[in-house]
């Protein structure tokens, strides 16, 4: 006897194979399947038999009038049919939670974040409106993430089914969306209670939208989207008040505990880096840039997997000139790269990469040669006709690097801009496929991708030693894998050396690459030595590439040694505006915000890290600390923080559970080398929450030995955004805290020269 799943299979057009079953209710199914042409997957919506029945005649029709609808926020409908006697539609599978997921699992949301979803759900409604169409189901379960934006599924669905909804209604319910966002509550009751962070404006308008007598201003999409526009901006939302507790004030930051890494050495930065980072242009994303553009891989069409790697190459060669232009706000290549699977089109593109302009294409055999499609669109269409280009099969290097200058002066002189152009860039050769993916696996920045990364690089070295690019990319991974802490097979502070060498390296191999400039100045400010030469390093990448994408997330990690909070924090928000799909940027940002005591962006761009990489646990960390110093202990509790298991201790010790507190430290305290366990982390990480939630509780002298340990661990020790943050408040007057960081900063500075001069080849 079949079952249901087995009738199913057989009674679906033959292009479906259904892989499981994964939800269900009590009117429907849901199934994973694959589609064979287009080969992807599906996700296929079965109705009962009963209500297949009573909507058969309306069904089919009114799904494929909906299917006609076409929105970067609004998932489409592939196809509807009968199978024997049960109504289907097949929609896209997307991986990832629902909104109603996001809301069960972290309660209220961020205002910013809730706003951006009512703001995109809100876009695809105005745009269904004006054609005479309605969601009439608006509700989180309905609302899922794409490539970190907010797309609203089973369009016109409800209507299928028999209901009757109208604009009014889709207003109702995308407020209704709204308030359950802002409060975690079910807004059903209309009994409410907003968080400070709600301007009284913001939350007023909502209950309008949602009052029976509601003003019709507030009963279109429209309307209800300028009403919170001009509430938004009436007060802005307030930075929410650390909640002090007796042993751990924390209402202030000290300029004293921020300016700790950099004793001594703010007056030498001062001069050096004031014309650098913000003499030549606003820090604010787009204010000074012509346009903004995104280099798509270009795909490969020729059958042959040998060239699977051109399309990424050329990318990046082409991204390389155009950073060189500081009018030209360029996307970063690990973003675009992380699209190419999503299947949007160019207005979605647009929009997910908040750009003017695209450049894509594809490459295709034609007599013997290979053929490059280029193609440049804005949202208006194409800038330019589609362009061919020959490149030799033969000698695909230089075929590659000509056409990358030709497609980038191209696209400035469609702007006016082509007396900016720049040919620089580097090639690399033989090594060139290890090195996009080491740069790919780069750019997660988990444990087990950092690993692959420095692999990947060092077997592009080995196959061409001469490669500034990979020696620099190398470097990178080093200091990076310090960064966060990551067991990568080398002892820290030999870690920190090898990112020195390998990027003295790559500057001699080749002066004109910015990129060996910014990763020595990178390891030189994390490491917080020679921190004169790391301006200089900065200030010269800047000089070669001066819009690169990587540049202000490393100019921010200089401003932060400066002292210069805030002015890092501004960078660190243009680098992930230029790169809004790398984790690693929104977990710099995170950092940064926590220090500044701005946790309502340490909570948010933490969870958008951890959801854009699940694996990325540093960022978790920041949100729980986030979490405990506003008052939040019990939803700090709720995390899975991996590792970083002992930021609970600062959760319970907020909550008043100080013995559970206690108890949990003293546990870690017992073996730090051991509790890491094989986890592919260095045991710094567990002193270094040691040693902040000593701080926290103002027990200076266990603040100290942990530090010490830290520091004796690794030349990063302790984080110096969490040591300057207000974890460390309560210890920063005793003189002897003050005293103990500085000596281990300058012995972990020192012993890193040492290991240095001593280290023996290969990198």
């Amino acid at each position: 006897m079949p079952t249901e799943f087995e009738r199913l299979q057989a009674a679906l057009p033959r292009r479906y194979t259904l892989l499981r079953e994964i939800d269900e209710g009590g009117a429907s199914r849901v199934y994973l399947a694959r589609e064979e042409l287009p080969e992807r997957d599906v996700v296929i919506k079965v109705l009962s038999e009963e209500l297949s029945a009573r909507v058969e005649q309306d069904f089919v029709r009114e799904v494929e009038r909906v299917a006609r609808l076409q929105h970067p926020h609004a998932v489409p409908v592939h196809a509807a049919g009968d199978a024997d006697g049960r109504l289907y539609y097949v929609t896209p599978y997307i991986e990832g939670d629902s909104l109603r997921d996001r809301i069960d699992r972290e309660g209220e949301l961020p205002l910013a974040a809730a706003l951006r979803v009512v703001e995109e759900v809100g876009s695809v409604l105005k745009h269904a409106h004006a054609r005479d169409m309605h969601h009439d189901d608006v509700r989180a379960s309905k609302i899922y993430f794409q490539s970190g934006h907010a797309v609203l599924t089973d369009f016109g669905i409800a209507r299928a089914l028999g209901a009757e909804g109208n604009e009014g209604s889709d207003t109702r319910a995308l407020a209704v969306v709204a308030c359950e966002m802002l409060t975690g509550e079910d807004p059903g009751g209309m009994r409410l209670s907003f968080p400070p962070s709600v301007p009284t404006q913001v939350a007023d308008v909502l209950l309008e939208a949602m009052a029976p007598d509601r003003p019709p201003e507030l009963s279109t999409v429209e309307g209800l989207l300028d009403a919170l526009e001009r509430a938004r901006t009436v007060v802005p939302p307030p930075t929410p008040t650390p909640t002090p507790t007796p042993t751990a004030p924390i209402e202030r930051l000290s300029p004293r505990v921020r300016g700790l890494a950099v004793v001594g050495l703010v007056v030498a930065l001062a001069g050096t880096l004031a014309w650098w980072a913000f003499g030549s242009r606003s820090v604010e994303a787009g204010s000074a840039y012509v346009a903004s553009v995104a280099v798509m891989p270009f795909e490969n069409r020729t059958g042959n997997a040998g060239h699977a790697v051109l399309g990424q190459s050329l990318a990046d060669e082409v991204i390389d000139r155009l950073a060189s232009v500081p009018e030209i706000r360029v996307i970063d290549a690990y973003t675009t790269a992380s699209l190419m699977n999503d299947s949007l089109g160019t207005p979605a593109l647009l929009d997910t990469l908040d750009v003017d302009h695209i450049i894509h294409g594809y490459i295709e055999p034609r007599d013997g040669e290979l053929i490059v499609n280029v193609s440049k669109s804005s949202l208006g269409g194409f800038l330019a006709p589609r362009r061919q280009y020959r490149i030799d099969p033969g000698d695909v290097a230089a075929g590659q690097s000509q056409l990358a200058n030709t497609v980038a002066r191209s696209f400035l002189a469609d702007l006016g801009l082509e007396n900016r152009f720049d040919p620089g860039g580097t090639v690399i050769g033989p090594g060139r496929e290890a090195y996009l993916a080491g740069n790919e696996a780069l750019g997660q920045r988990t444990p087990v991708a950092m690993r692959d990364a420095i692999a990947r690089f060092r077997q592009a070295i080995a196959l061409e030693p001469t490669s500034a690019a990979a020696l620099s990319a190398l470097s990178s991974a080093y200091a990076l894998a310090l960064y966060y802490k990551y067991d990568v097979g080398i002892p820290p502070y030999e870690l920190a050396a090898r990112a020195l060498v390998a990027a003295d390296s790559a500057i001699v191999t080749d002066p004109s690459v910015a990129n060996g400039y910014s990763a020595r100045g990178y390891a030189r400010a994390l490491l917080g030595i020679e921190i004169d030469s790391a301006a200089a390093d900065f200030a010269r990448a800047e000089e070669i590439a001066p819009n690169a994408p990587n540049g202000p997330s490393w100019s921010a990690r200089i401003l932060a040694r400066q002292g210069r909070i805030d002015d890092a924090f501004a960078e660190a928000a243009r680098a992930r505006d230029l790169d809004p799909l790398q984790a690693g940027r929104r977990t710099a940002l995170a950092s940064l915000g926590f220090q500044l005591g701005r946790y309502d962006v340490t909570i948010e761009e933490s969870r958008e890290a951890y959801r854009l990489e699940e694996q990325l646990s540093l960022a978790k960390a920041f949100e729980g600390r986030a979490l405990a110093l506003t008052g939040r202990g019990a939803e700090c509790l709720r995390i899975d923080f991996g590792v970083y298991d002992f930021v609970r201790a600062l959760c319970l010790h907020q909550m008043g559970r100080t013995e559970e507190a206690q108890a949990l430290v003293a546990r870690a305290e017992e073996g730090v080398e051991t509790l890491v366990g094989d986890e592919p982390y260095r045991p710094e990480v567990v002193a270094q929450d040691i040693a902040s939630f000593y701080g926290w509780t103002g027990d200076a002298d266990r603040a100290i030995e942990w530090l010490r340990v830290a520091f004796d661990l690794s030349p990063a020790g302790v984080d110096t955004r969490i040591l300057g943050s207000a974890l460390f408040a309560p210890v920063e007057s005793d003189p002897r805290f003050l005293a103990a960081v500085t000596e281990v900063q300058d012995a972990a500075a020192a012993r890193v020269l040492r290991t240095r001069a001593e280290l023996p080849p290969p990198l």
